[in-house]
């Protein structure tokens, strides 16, 4: 009859009497009986249910217990009055069952405020719930709570609070159960595992504690007592592990399953975490002992990196748990710095020539910008000199030196009139020598490259070929270039961008002979290149830094 709304005023018990003299069951839960238990013995005969073993008045309005209303089912053996507003269970709450096995007053919704003791003098009783009362276990009236029903095989005392007591006395209050095999302690404010509860239970098998405040599962060693204990629950605690061991040792020598899931497992290098996930095989063993819910329930917590990732994920290794060199960020600048200096140095090396140039050419122009922004100084500066002190400038290698000195120079400067600055004829007083050729590629108005073999393989003359190439383009064509081809150059040996420098300048090839045709042609293109002569070797060439003068030795290789 669950269900039905049913209330003191409508029930009858007249039923009762045409059932079956076998019923064994009758259920009046969720109704609205309120604040007593419905009146199920009225005043005829006791043996009428005698067959009756359980009654259910779970989720009814139930306020104060009656044992008149239920005095006539002397064999009960399971009452149910879970989810009620009972409050007060008194001495003689459950007096008439004196064959009750099971008894169901868990969750009653403004909690148990009194607790008679002798409440509980049942001595057949084997099962009790009083979960979720809010009964805290340091109050006086719960010290003997138990004293009375030492045959007791299960209880379930969660959602209650051990209060202010420690662990040792919760294991004096139960102490009386001798017979207890499974005890179920969640959410109930444990702060250590409650070893003197197993040490004192000797017949125990079953152990819950889930979701309580447990840090750690390792005690103070006890070795002078025995225990049958075979399953312990302690999930979704905040248990670590800090030491190499996970339960006392004469624990684990009996139990056979451990539910440690949902707690704080450390995944990093320390050598207990490494050592706690080595005793884990593949299946989840420990030992002799199963793991319960693994591996989906058991997840890393620290350190950052590890969170959330599944602990059967994690084999860290000695070599791999060993702590970095703390001098090897200072190898790593070291190295990188060491690295960077070697390649800029073999830029700057290979591109040596050219650093040269565009400092050179920074100087000069820091030089003109002082001298032009400082009048007082106007008056005191030199006289300025013509634009271009020679026609052509002659870049030839040393090995090609006497064809310049001996054929090349005497028919520019004394047939033709021509003023040429040669490496090894003219140069510079003071500054350096990649100065002194810049200096000279400056002030003369036509370059006249001498191509042979040698020129070819001669980097510095190669450098040099470039940089006129580059202030004919930067003075919009008005500095020719001019090349003469010596008799025995082999143009097979020539590279991609010499044969565009031969085929882009005007280039002749050079003949002994003075009257041959291509002796002839040379001078032609020669002088239309170079155009009339500067006039200026009658005039004596200024002597000053940055001038040039016959007596400076200079070559086309670069002096190292």
């Amino acid at each position: 009859m669950r269900g039905n709304w049913l209330t003191i005023q409508n029930f009858s018990i007249d039923p009762f009497g045409r059932y079956p003299s076998k019923i064994r069951t009758i259920d009046l839960s969720r109704n609205e009986f309120v604040p007593f238990p419905p009146i199920m013995c009225p005043n005829a005969s006791r043996e009428n249910f005698t067959s009756v073993k359980v009654i259910d008045l779970s989720y009814n309005h139930i306020i104060t217990l009656k044992n008149n209303q239920l005095f006539c089912f002397p064999n009960l053996y399971e009452l149910r009055l879970s989810k009620n507003s009972i409050s007060t269970i008194s001495n003689d709450s459950f007096a008439a069952f004196s064959n009750l096995r099971y008894l169901h007053i868990d969750s009653q919704l403004r909690g148990i405020q009194v607790f008679e003791p002798p409440a509980l003098k049942l001595a057949r009783l084997k099962k009790i719930d009083i979960k979720g009362n809010f009964l805290t276990f340091d109050r006086s009236d719960l010290r003997e709570l138990f004293h009375c029903c030492p045959n007791l095989t299960l209880l379930n005392i969660s959602d209650n609070y051990i209060g202010t007591i420690n662990e040792t006395l919760l294991a004096r209050i139960l102490e009386p159960l001798t017979q207890l095999k499974r005890l179920v302690m969640k959410r109930f404010g444990l702060r250590n595992f409650p070893i003197d509860v197993v040490k004192k239970l000797k017949h125990l098998e079953v152990l819950i504690i889930d979701k309580n405040a447990l840090s750690s599962l390792q005690t103070i060693s006890y070795h002078n007592f025995t225990t049958k204990i075979k399953y312990i629950s302690a999930s979704s605690n905040k248990i670590t592990f800090k030491s190499k061991d996970i339960l006392p040792s004469t624990i684990m020598k009996s139990l056979k399953s451990l539910d440690i899931s949902s707690n704080l497992f450390d995944c990093g290098c320390n050598d207990v975490s490494r050592w706690f996930r080595d005793q884990i095989s593949a299946s989840g063993r420990v030992q002799n002992v199963q793991l319960v819910n693994w591996p989906i329930k058991y997840f890393c917590s620290t350190p950052p990196e590890m969170h959330l990732r599944l602990l059967t994920n994690y084999h860290m290794t000695e070599k791999e748990c060993r702590p970095p060199n703390p001098l090897l960020p200072g190898y790593i600048a070291t190295g990188c710095s060491s690295f960077v200096i070697i390649v800029l140095v073999v830029v700057a090396f290979w591109n040596r020539w050219y650093l040269q140039y565009y400092w050179y050419r920074f100087k000069k122009r820091f030089k003109k910008n002082g001298q032009e922004r400082d009048p007082e100084r106007q008056p005191f500066a030199r006289p300025r000199r013509p634009r271009f002190l020679y026609d052509a400038y002659v870049i030839n290698s040393d090995a090609d030196g006497p064809f310049v000195d001996n054929l090349l120079v005497p028919l520019v400067e004394d047939k033709l009139g021509y003023t040429v600055h040669t490496s090894n004829k003219d140069g510079a007083i003071g500054g350096s020598k990649a100065d002194n050729y810049f200096d000279a590629m400056d002030i003369s108005k036509s370059v006249v490259v001498v191509f042979s073999n040698s020129l070819m393989k001669d980097a510095w003359c190669t450098f040099q070929v470039d940089i006129a190439l580059m202030r004919k383009i930067e003075s919009k064509g008005k500095r020719n270039i001019f090349v003469v081809v010596m008799n025995n150059t082999e143009m097979e040996l020539a590279n991609k961008s010499w044969c565009v420098l031969l085929t882009k300048k005007t280039s002749v090839r050079w003949n002994d002979n003075e009257n041959s045709i291509r002796q002839r042609l040379l001078i032609e293109e020669l002088t239309s290149i170079l155009g009339n002569p500067a006039n200026l070797t009658s005039l004596q060439k200024p002597d000053y830094s940055g001038s040039y003068s016959k007596d400076s030795e200079l070559s086309c290789k670069e002096d190292e």
